[in-house]
């Protein structure tokens, strides 16, 4: 059994950072698609008394919008630790109605997480340093400034190059791996 409370304990050395991570950070984006502006998307992280919430919504704009009327919402939220953050809820999606809703709760303690969707339910495994789509690109702030414990590249289209990768993944070579 794991304690929620030392859930992330062999971590602790990578929460060097935490002290100078911010409590709040937002950002808004402007997505394209061939040069036109398709969403605006608006994003936020709080962190106060030892708790976190991260909200992300995409609102699509111009003809795009009578398509996708609805925001896409994701939400995440959980125990701000030295190691990080310790997501405990995650949901996302296009409202209660959604065929792609999802919602997600870590049971630390247990070891198991639980993913619902619409038409199903999963239990999986739970292995310490899980972090859900949207906290893991706040995890960094948590991470000791020296050679990173995990890093990634992500582009929405597939045909883009990805210049930071390779400069990445050159600079510092593979991940260790157990």
């Amino acid at each position: 059994m794991l304690d929620a409370t030392n859930a992330t304990g062999r971590y602790a050395a990578r929460g060097a950072a935490a002290s100078g991570a911010p409590q709040a950070v937002s950002a808004r984006y402007e997505v394209f698609w061939n040069g036109t502006r398709v969403a605006v998307q608006n994003e936020t992280f709080e962190a106060r008394d030892g708790q976190y919430r991260i909200v992300s919504e995409s609102r699509a704009v111009g003809p795009l919008a009578l398509i996708a009327p609805r925001p896409l919402r994701a939400t995440s939220s959980g125990r701000r630790t030295d190691a990080g953050l310790l997501p405990q809820l995650f949901e996302g999606g296009r409202g209660s109605n959604d065929p792609r809703r999802v919602h997600a709760e870590f049971d630390w303690e247990a070891e198991r997480l639980t993913v619902a969707r619409r038409d199903r339910n999963e239990i999986l495994p739970l292995p310490p340093g899980t972090q859900d789509q949207l906290s893991i690109m706040y995890q960094f702030m948590f991470l000791a400034p020296d050679r990173p414990q995990l890093w990634f590249t992500y582009h929405l289209y597939y045909k883009a190059p990805d210049w930071l990768g390779p400069a990445v993944a050159e600079a510092l070579g593979p991940p260790a791996t157990k």
